[in-house]
């Protein structure tokens, strides 16, 4: 179980009613973001509250009529996945520097400049970032947040999403050494010829498609044939 006097409240409101758990902050945020955690691991005292710093619990009609449950661990599960985690400054400062990674990561694989069909320098996205003033939801996925993002972006720099569709040839003597490469970056699309080499098709964000064609030229000593379509 959690020490209390280190845990933070969760709390769920519905209209002008409300209740909370104390939790742990970390564990709560890993149950939120989908880890299996158990709930002793996570809440510092195992019921739910509608004030807990007097130490009131919550009724069997106080989690009916705002959850549709009376299970007390169900309750407590969803008060921390569907309400608010009380984040400590170490933990926010700590997620938000985690989505800014993220963020640039996707829009520099998945986004090119579309004046040179290249991708943006992480220097420039960065840039653009601060300038745009992005706030970004500590509990919502970069994913999720990915289209709003890119609205913002468009009238400083630039941003067109693109992929490109590659068939790769691989000789005979490379292709088993080559093969996790092609499956560490997606589906792929295998033809296997007669004299043992490889013929693979794979879709790949435009951004990485450079860092994937020197690897496997370095695998090969630059031996494959590349069509890009």
């Amino acid at each position: 179980m959690v020490n209390v006097d280190k845990s933070v409240i969760a709390r769920y409101h519905r209209g002008h009613k409300g209740i909370e758990v104390l939790v742990d902050c970390e564990k709560a945020i890993e149950l939120r973001q989908g880890k299996d955690i158990a709930m002793e691991d996570v809440l510092a005292f195992p019921d739910v509250f509608t004030d807990s710093s007097r130490g009131l619990k919550a009724s069997d009609s106080d989690l009916q009529e705002l959850l549709g449950t009376n299970d007390r661990m169900e309750a407590a599960r969803r008060i921390i996945k569907e309400g608010e985690v009380q984040l400590t400054t170490e933990h926010r400062k700590h997620l938000r520097e985690e989505k800014h990674k993220q963020l640039l990561e996707l829009l520099h694989r998945n986004y090119i400049d579309p004046r040179t069909n290249a991708p943006h320098p992480f220097t420039r996205l960065e840039n653009a970032m601060a300038e745009a003033r992005l706030h970004l939801d500590e509990f919502k996925s970069v994913e999720d947040q990915l289209d709003a993002v890119v609205k913002k972006l468009q009238p400083i720099i630039p941003l067109k999403f693109e992929r490109k569709h590659l068939s790769v040839r691989i000789p005979a003597q490379y292709a088993a050494k080559c093969f996790s490469t092609l499956r560490g970056h997606g589906s792929v699309k295998e033809e296997w010829q007669n004299d043992g080499s490889l013929i693979a098709e794979l879709e790949l964000p435009a951004g990485i498609v450079d860092d994937f064609l020197d690897k496997l030229n370095h695998q090969t000593h630059g031996d494959i044939d590349v069509k890009m379509k």
